[in-house]
């Protein structure tokens, strides 16, 4: 249904997976920028830690569902999940070839491990993934989901290499803390570099991440939605986006201010804020653009009005 043709009381109408998005968004800023102002690096209690966990999962893993649906966002986080964890066990085993030699504690917070990795480590890498794949397509198309068919091949692969780069960006904004709280440490040829050279951690470990995002997101693209994606593109193209649809880009960017307000170090805070604080406002004037433009299209309900 195209927006010209609903009526005032469908454009008034509001869905509920909506309504959970929009209050995972603001339970999410509101947790993460009181986590950001505490000082001496403390975090949130639990209870409240737990209300900012549930919300960082509805607003990414609910998002992903509302927009590739259950077979398709199954397939991928079961697939990038698995390549995931094949990455991190290769990288344990063979010396840290892919993005530096590092080990994983064994923190309760990380849960049981399949091999030398945590459980959660690659549910989380695949979960960060989403918000990534979001913002690139929002901010070349317009988007949330594009249809890889539309697109030249060379396109797609590039486009893919971008998913993967942005990721990457994720390492400098995770390596402080991860280090700092014991989620993993640096060993043998990683913890040999001299501190110039590794102020981010290994110099390996963006350009790991690049791979493993390019690698995986090339597999969605011309295997995963090709093949499951027909309902998902179609709803994609005659579904308006509404307002909380940016939730995964307020995810990344409230939670680069709060690590700006209480960073690991000021300098690994400023340089967090002004990535991710600029890609984050990129996508969501792009996001904002498209929304205004099409509701003061002729013919719209609120371009009537």
């Amino acid at each position: 249904m195209s927006t010209s043709n609903l009526t005032r009381d469908e454009v008034r109408r509001v869905n509920p997976v909506d309504v959970a998005l929009g209050i995972a968004c603001v339970v999410w800023v509101g947790m993460t920028l009181w986590s950001g102002i505490q000082t001496g690096g403390k975090g949130l209690p639990v209870i409240p830690q737990t209300i900012t966990s549930l919300a960082l999962v509805v607003a990414v893993i609910g998002h992903m569902l509302k927009h590739l649906g259950g077979k398709l966002a199954a397939a991928y986080f079961v697939i990038a999940t698995a390549i995931e964890w094949s990455f991190e066990q290769a990288n344990i085993s063979f010396g840290g070839f892919v993005w530096g030699d590092l080990r994983y504690g064994h923190l309760s917070m990380l849960g049981p491990h399949i091999g030398s990795v945590p459980i959660l480590v690659p549910i989380a890498m695949v979960a960060l993934l989403w918000p990534v794949y979001v913002i690139i397509n929002v901010v070349l198309d317009g988007k949330i989901v594009v249809n890889p068919r539309s697109l030249r091949p060379w396109q797609v692969v590039w486009r893919c290499v971008l998913y993967g780069m942005l990721h990457a960006w994720l390492a400098f904004l995770t390596n402080g803390f991860c280090t700092k709280f014991g989620v993993y440490e640096w060993v043998g040829k990683s913890k040999a570099l001299a501190p110039q050279d590794s102020f981010f951690g290994d110099p390996a470990l963006p350009i790991g991440w690049t791979v493993w995002g390019f690698v995986t997101t090339l597999l969605v693209s011309f295997v995963l939605i090709p093949a499951l994606g027909k309902s998902t593109l179609a709803r994609a193209e005659t579904t308006p986006l509404s307002w909380v649809d940016a939730a995964p880009i307020v995810v990344i960017g409230s939670y680069a201010f709060a690590l700006y307000l209480n960073p690991v170090n000021k300098s690994v805070g400023s340089v967090i804020l002004f990535m991710f604080g600029f890609i984050s406002l990129l996508a969501l004037y792009r996001f904002v653009a498209v929304l205004v433009n099409r509701d003061r299209a002729p013919g719209s309900v609120l371009g009537r009005r």
